[in-house]
C-alpha cells in the first residue's frame, strides 16, 4: 500500500480519529454508568445506616428500661418495710415472707417507706392504724401487722434480755398470701385488718381461716357484706327477715 497517496492517508487519519472518538465516548459512558450506579446506591446506604442506628437505639432503650419494667409486674401482695437491722419485727417478717415466697411460689413487692416517702403515703392512704411491718393483699384487702414488742424488764442496759422474742404466725401469712379471708375474733376491733396485737390486754382466740373446703360459712356472702355500707347492710338484713317471715 502506498501511504504516499493522499486519499489513503486521509482515510487512515479519519479511521484513527473515529477510533479515538469511540474510545472517549466509551470511557464517558462507563463513567456516567458508574456515577449513576453510585448515586442509586447512596440513598439505599443512607436508609440502611438509619435503620441500623434506630435498631441500636431501641435496643439501648429496652436495655435501660428492662429493670424498671420488671418492677412494674403486677402482684397483689405488698410488704411495707424499712431497711434491715432497724426493727426486729421487720427482720422477722422479712424472713417469714421469704419463706412463704419460696413455699408458694409467689412474689411479694417490697415497699420501703424509709427510702421512698411516696410508699409511706401509700401506706397512710390504706390504713392509719398500723406502722411497719405491714403486709397488705390488694385483692382480699387484708392487713397483717406485727406490733412492736414490749419490754418486760426495768433495766435498759441489755435490750436483748428485756425484749421478748418476735412471733410471726406462718399460718396467717400463708393464708394472707393465698387471698383467704381471715376473720378477726369478736373481741377484736371490727374490719378487715388482722394484726398480731389485736385485742391487747385480753386473751382472745386465734382468728378462723376460711378455706375452700369449709362450707359452714358462705365466703361470697361475707365478702359482699364487707363491701356494703351500714345502711345497705341494714336494708339487706330487713329484706332477709321479710323473706324468712313470708316463707314461714
Amino acid at each position: 500500500v502506498d501511504h504516499g497517496c493522499p486519499i489513503l492517508s486521509c482515510s487512515l487519519i479519519k479511521d484513527k480519529h473515529n477510533q479515538r472518538r469511540q474510545q472517549r465516548l466509551a470511557k464517558t459512558d462507563m463513567a456516567s454508568i458508574n456515577y449513576v450506579s453510585r448515586s442509586s446506591w447512596a440513598p439505599l446506604l443512607v436508609q440502611l445506616c438509619l435503620m441500623v442506628a434506630i435498631a441500636m437505639q431501641q435496643q439501648c432503650v429496652h436495655a435501660i428500661r428492662w429493670p424498671f419494667q420488671q418492677k412494674q409486674k403486677y402482684t397483689p401482695l405488698l410488704f411495707f418495710t424499712i431497711p434491715a437491722g432497724k426493727l426486729p419485727e421487720v427482720d422477722a417478717m422479712e424472713k417469714a415472707v421469704r419463706k412463704v415466697e419460696k413455699e408458694l411460689g409467689v412474689r411479694v413487692e417490697r415497699m420501703d417507706v424509709a427510702r421512698h416517702p411516696e410508699k409511706e403515703v401509700v401506706l397512710s392512704g390504706l390504713t392509719n392504724r398500723y406502722n411497719v411491718p405491714v403486709l397488705y393483699n390488694r385483692e382480699s384487702m387484708e392487713f397483717y401487722h406485727i406490733p412492736p414488742a414490749r419490754k418486760t424488764g426495768n433495766s435498759d442496759d441489755d435490750e436483748s434480755k428485756d425484749a421478748p422474742p418476735v412471733h410471726v404466725s406462718m399460718d396467717r401469712i400463708r393464708a394472707w398470701a393465698k387471698g383467704r379471708l381471715v376473720i378477726p375474733p369478736k373481741s377484736a376491733s371490727r374490719g378487715r385488718s388482722v394484726g398480731a396485737g389485736a385485742g391487747e390486754g385480753m386473751k382472745v382466740s386465734a382468728p378462723k381461716v376460711i378455706t375452700q373446703e369449709d362450707n359452714s360459712i358462705d365466703q361470697d356472702e361475707i365478702l359482699e357484706d364487707l363491701t356494703l355500707t351500714p345502711l345497705q347492710r341494714k336494708g339487706k338484713e330487713a329484706m332477709k327477715e321479710r323473706t324468712e317471715n313470708l316463707a314461714n
